[in-house]
């Protein structure tokens, strides 16, 4: 341990202790581990003030930890009993917020106990809702953070299916049933799905997207109990007869028709889901979940030299993992609006293909996408899927990768290029393509990454002529640079081609390009670029922002970016790698652009017939 051997802290840490008059004791055999624990006594002659009536004298045990004083030591109350800022079983106590920003390594044990001892006892008493609410920096303290569960076994769960069933007040009742699911290939301990929820008269209450039934197989009905505290043993083993005593049922609690039989020899025997009041806002409660898994797991051991396997009963608790739209926004709430959009994304490659799974992870409710290609082995070094996804269509692995791991968010998908010929050179064969009114239908924004420039001149066209917003981005060979370029119908000034003339003009700067900077790769017809990933993606980042906010910016949601353009530099003018800039641009009507000026033709004639008639 670092401070151990540094004689000066390790000095001036006993040192602060004796000068506050705090006993202590030093745990010699741990010490000589490498490992500092000490006991201390707190008394009326510690220069501790002022600590709260009734609890002198203190006995603590403090744990440092290896990186001390880089991070805190625990402190434990041995004799000390809160209601608040202690941990229910461990009974360390909470003498600063969790995060490691609120230590300072400069502070010594007897600082830390001297400034935040007295506070904590003091806080900790508060059990009145109204005060605990008026507590500066006060978090909630969910009782059921306190219960010991595996961490790698939680039961997927949304949870407030069940807020509307009504009870009636008993120290406990039966409230539903849950269809639950496993993964294929699943063993004891392993992760649990509540698929569906129904309340006593077998009236579903919810159920998870249909997607997850692919992931854990539907085998088995548990039952769901409400009661009126926590379980007061936290051991799922003690909890689970105490249960059983309180239920006052003479067979205990249902359990499955057959053992669910899973890897290893283990079985589920019964899966029971428990709620009760908890603290989820300071002062404010609402319904805490638990679960109790009843399992067999196989065990061996030697008998006369042989290997002989028996079963094993065990009991334990799995947390709750909660699923559910509300618990998603509240981590981005100036984005609720995007559940009622769609965004239409056409190509898959490099830029579009992240920015579909980004437009997804933000819950935007409804994505289309268009791409003709396969995913290419030689391309994943940037395409985000990787080896699982080549030889598919891109569309394909797109849209199954978007239904198993986001499937809150629609996607359809459309496979075809965009102006390929439809027609044969010497047969009255044609081919079959999507009509576009089909592919736009209800789109509240189309999102170019093709970064082919006779592709987005029709988008662009397209977009302004169905009145929809349009986003094109890109990246030059090399990924020195890039681009993003925004156009909203009746509101901005420049159009896609205006951005064309103004690069061409210098008006708007163009990103740096490495001339060396594509390649053909072993039996490809298409030329391609080099570049990375991590390159490539801050150009799908503002993309994925500037699309988002214009989404957004007219529901009081997520602001908008208030530009047209952004260019972007990775490297400087002697061709070193930069942290990334980007420069923003207001687009103009260009004097050459033959759309905009046509318009402003039409315009001045349709004001001067106005005049005359």
């Amino acid at each position: 341990m670092w401070f151990i051997d540094n004689a000066e802290r390790w000095n001036l840490e006993l040192d602060g202790l004796k000068a506050k008059g705090i006993n202590f004791q030093i745990d010699d055999e741990l010490k000589k581990q490498g490992h500092i624990r000490l006991s201390l006594d707190i008394t009326d002659q510690s220069d501790i003030s002022p600590i709260p009536e009734g609890f002198l004298p203190i006995k603590l045990i403090v744990a440092f930890p290896s990186d001390y004083p880089f991070f805190r030591p625990e402190v434990y109350g041995v004799n000390i009993d809160l209601p608040r800022h202690q941990n229910l079983v461990d009974k360390n106590l909470c003498l600063i917020p969790r995060s490691s920003s609120f230590w300072l390594p400069e502070t010594t044990l007897a600082q830390h106990l001297a400034e935040q001892l007295p506070k904590v006892l003091a806080a900790g008493m508060i059990i009145d809702p109204e005060l605990i609410k008026q507590q500066e920096d006060e978090q909630a303290e969910p009782v059921s953070e306190y219960y010991a569960a595996l961490a790698n076994a939680p039961v997927i769960f949304d949870t407030g299916s069940f807020d509307v069933v009504q009870g009636n007040n008993q120290p406990i009742e039966p409230i539903g049933t849950i269809s639950i699911g496993f993964p294929a290939e699943a063993e004891v301990p392993c992760r649990i799905a509540v698929l569906e929820s129904f309340d006593t008269n077998k009236i579903s209450l919810g159920k998870l997207p249909e997607v997850m039934a692919d992931i854990f197989t539907p085998r088995a009905v548990g039952f769901v109990y409400r009661i009126d505290k926590p379980p007061p043993f936290r051991d799922a083993e003690k909890d689970y007869k105490w249960l059983i005593e309180i239920l006052k049922h003479p067979k205990g609690f249902p359990k499955f028709g057959h053992p669910i039989k899973l890897k290893k020899g283990s079985t589920i025997e019964n899966v029971i889901g428990i709620t009760f009041p908890e603290e989820h806002s300071p002062g404010t409660y609402s319904s805490g979940w638990l679960f109790l898994v009843v399992a067999t797991i196989q065990q061996s051991t030697k008998r006369n030299g042989k290997d002989v396997k028996f079963n094993k009963k065990i009991i334990y608790y799995s947390k709750v993992n909660r699923i559910n739209k509300d618990e998603m926004n509240i981590r981005i709430p100036s984005l609720r609006t995007l559940a009622n959009k769609k965004i239409v994304v056409f190509g898959l490659g490099a830029l579009g293909a992240p920015s579909v799974i980004e437009f997804a992870k933000n819950r935007l409710g409804e994505i289309t996408v268009v791409d003709f290609d396969i995913v290419d082995a030689g391309t994943i070094v940037r395409w985000p899927l990787g080896i699982s996804a080549v030889g598919l269509f891109k569309t394909d692995a797109m849209e199954n990768y978007i239904k198993l791991n986001y499937p809150y968010t629609i996607i359809r998908q459309f496979r075809y290029k965009v102006g390929a010929t439809e027609i044969a050179s010497e047969s009255s064969q044609v081919y079959s393509a999507p009509l576009l009114d089909e592919v736009l239908l209800e789109a509240s924004l189309i999102y170019d990454a093709t970064a082919e420039a006779g592709v987005s001149h029709f988008l662009s066209e397209e977009a302004k002529r169905r009145e929809i917003p349009f986003i094109s981005l890109y990246g030059t060979p090399g990924v020195w640079g890039g681009a993003v370029m925004r156009h909203i119908p009746k509101t901005s000034q420049g159009c896609w081609m205006c951005y064309q003339y103004s690069l061409r003009d210098g008006i708007i700067p163009t990103p740096p390009t490495n001339r060396d900077g594509s390649v053909q790769a072993a039996g490809c017809g298409d030329i391609s670029f080099t570049g990375t990933s991590f390159e490539l993606d801050n150009i799908v980042s503002t993309g994925v922002r500037f699309a988002i906010s214009t989404l957004c910016k007219s529901e009081s949601g997520y602001p908008d970016i208030d530009t047209d353009v952004g260019i972007l530099s990775l490297i400087d003018d002697y061709g070193h790698p930069i942290f990334p800039k980007w420069t923003s641009h207001i687009l103009q009507q260009h004097i050459d652009c033959p759309y905009c000026q046509k318009k402003q033709t039409s315009e001045v004639q349709d004001l001067a017939k106005e005049k005359h008639h």
